[in-house]
Order: C-alpha cells, then structure tokens, then sequence
C-alpha cells in the first residue's frame, strides 16, 4: 500500500459510502503487488512467470531463464499524439525484466476491484497496448479482476473495437463514450497478435496461485508473498473455486427425454417400508430389526 500512497492513490479520508468495500482498487493493487519491489529478480519472475502461464501463456516463456535485474512501476503515465490529439494512458503495473543474454520481457498489467468495475473508455486496453513503452520487449497483457466470465467478455470486445473500430477511419467507439475521451491512437498491430499475449484472470485464480506459492515457493519471500496474498484476498470474500472449466462438453452427454426423471415428482419415497418382504425379527426398546 505504501506505492499507493507515493502515487498519491490512497484515499484514506474518502467517505463510507465511496469505499463500499474498504479498500479501493489502487490500494488493493498495491497491497498484491507491492511486494515484488522488494523481492529479487528471480523471485519477482517465478510469480509473474507462474501467473503467466495459468492464464495461458506458456509456450512462449520458456526462452526465458533467469534474470539479473527488473524494474516495477506503478500507474506509469505514457502521453501519446493522435491525430493532433493528445491522450494519457495509465496501465496499473507494468514489470519489466532483462536477462543475461540482453533479452527483455516485461507485463502490462490492469487491475479492476469489484463485479461493476469496468474498462474507461471501453479501448482501455487498446491504448495500453498500443502505447507501451518498450517495443522491442515481449511483452504480455494481463487483464486481473472481474469475474473470469466478465473479463473474457472485456477482452472479446475490446478485439472487436480494435478490429472495427481501430482499423478504420470512422473510431467511432470512444467518440460515444459518456465520459467524451478523445480517439484513441490507431495502433499498427493486428487483432491476432494482440490477443496472442492477452489474457484475463479473477482475483480468485491470483488466490489460488498465491495459495500455491505458499506452498511450492522456491525461497522463503515467495512463501511469505503466497501466504499473505492469500490471506488478504480470503479476507476480501475471494475464494480459490474458478468455476466448471475443466467439465468439457465431451466430458457427459444428454439424456434423451424419455430417460429423465424428474427426482422432485417420486410418489412415494418410502413405499418400501410398506413392502410385505420386510419381516420383524426383533424388536427391542431401542432397536428394530429388519430381514
């Protein structure tokens, strides 16, 4: 919490009724993150690493091995000139790393807190993106926060503004934003490339791999970062359940609908007391009995 407060993000005077939820979103990103800052590289790698590949990116990683140095910068402002009109963009995280062999990879990460918290203007992460600053890094985007179902949907549609909106002369999207943003600059990427290093995932899949931090830390700070995180986001109400991912649709298949029986509408579920095959044998204070 204490970046938050450097970057003048803590409102700690703000009154109850805005803070719903006791902590507000840059003070929650903070908290998770912060810790990192302080950690070495190897140990600040091994957690974006694993965070990494649990939201899917893999294949790509493995070209990386141990990095000598990283840097980590809170709400870092990039101003950009489109079209002769200047917008700010302000990523919550971005966490850069440099390796032995020069090579660099870096993650920008944005951070929602709470089921209503939304993407403003709706081509957020597309200005992310489409400003970083390190080209020739490779870089990830990782979108943390919403329920797993609500952050994919962000990411669909923010491809799908990229493709029709972006791509064309009319970008009109940001131009119906109630909050009147200005255009956004017209990135020189393809929807393709973007989402092959886009990725959401939900406070409760950061529990779980915090959980499993605590767990499997390769170094004793790892450890103390998984078992704190994961305390914390236990304490805000996130559990480490994700939902029915792993029940594939080739997994069960329907039963046809003369087989389906509806439990609720059973006549008699005790019918089989009234069996004549049920003889006494013996009966005492306590017990009875049957053959």
């Amino acid at each position: 919490m204490l970046d938050a407060a450097s970057k003048n993000k803590l409102r700690i005077h703000i009154n109850s009724e805005h803070r719903k939820n006791g902590l507000l979103e840059d003070e929650f990103t903070s908290t998770i993150f912060g810790p990192l800052a302080y950690m070495s590289a190897e140990d600040a790698w091994f957690i974006l690493r694993n965070i990494a590949v649990y939201s899917g990116i893999s294949s790509d990683l493995i070209q990386f091995t141990k990095p000598y140095s990283f840097a980590v910068n809170f709400w870092p402002k990039q101003r950009k000139e489109a079209r002769k009109i200047s917008f700010q963009v302000e990523p919550d995280l971005v966490l850069s790393f440099i390796f032995s062999d020069g090579s660099k990879c870096s993650f920008l990460l944005e951070m929602k807190y709470g089921d209503h918290a939304r993407l403003t203007p709706d081509c957020e992460l597309i200005r992310q993106w489409s400003t970083r600053p390190d080209p020739e890094s490779t870089w990830y985007h990782i979108y943390i926060g919403r329920p797993i179902s609500y952050g994919r949907r962000d990411l669909k549609k923010s491809a799908e503004i990229l493709e029709n909106c972006c791509s064309n002369n009319e970008l009109t999207c940001c131009d119906k934003n109630p909050h009147k943003f200005p255009i956004p600059l017209n990135p020189i990427m393809t929807t393709t490339d973007w989402r092959r290093w886009l990725r959401a995932l939900s406070w409760n899949h950061i529990h779980e791999i915090a959980g499993s931090m605590a767990r499997t830390g390769k170094s004793d700070n790892i450890k103390r970062w998984g078992s704190g995180v994961s305390a914390f986001l236990e304490k805000h109400d996130f559990v480490p359940f994700v939902g029915f991912e792993w029940l594939s649709d080739d997994s069960f298949s329907l039963l046809d609908e003369k087989f389906v029986v509806n439990l609720f509408e059973m006549k008699d579920w005790l019918s089989f007391l009234s069996s004549e095959e049920l003889i006494v044998l013996d009966q005492t204070q306590d017990n009875i009995f049957f053959m």
